[in-house]
């Protein structure tokens, strides 16, 4: 299934459809993170083929995964295989959820550490790899 996300920063996904290479977004509020968004092939190989592709995949699904099945926070999750795009807003609740905010905010805030551990892990696989490959992934980092 297919969402479409809107958001503001479209300059990194233009730079993404010119030039072959994954962009990938962290968004903090108060040193937490609290969403993340990655756009774009990385170009280091053929789709299918792409190791540096295969490796952000991994990270961030078994983050958004681990999220949504493990530790059962409904948030917003949004992902195009196609564009290679994945987005994921702990400030916002899946639509499907039958819960209120109040409910959902709290078991946010019930699990943070376990969130965190998730979330920063990602961030650390994903700074080792754009490390080894900075013309296939650009991770940009902004607090909100």
């Amino acid at each position: 299934r297919t969402q479409t996300i809107i958001h503001s920063d479209w300059n990194q996904i233009n730079r993404s459809i010119i030039n072959p290479m994954t962009t990938f977004t962290i968004v903090r509020r108060e040193g937490k993170i609290v969403k993340f968004y990655g756009h774009g092939h990385t170009g280091h190989a053929s789709i299918g083929e792409d190791i540096v592709c295969a490796a952000i995949s991994a990270a961030s699904q078994q983050t958004a995964f681990g999220i949504l099945n493990y530790l059962k926070v409904p948030c917003h999750i949004g992902q195009n295989d196609d564009t290679g795009f994945l987005y994921v807003d702990l400030d916002m609740q899946n639509k499907e959820a039958d819960i209120s905010s109040e409910i959902f905010n709290k078991l946010v805030e019930k699990n943070r550490v376990q969130l965190d551990t998730l979330l920063e892990t990602m961030l650390i696989m994903l700074r080792e790899i754009e490390k080894q490959y900075p013309e296939n992934l650009k991770i940009f980092e902004k607090e909100d």
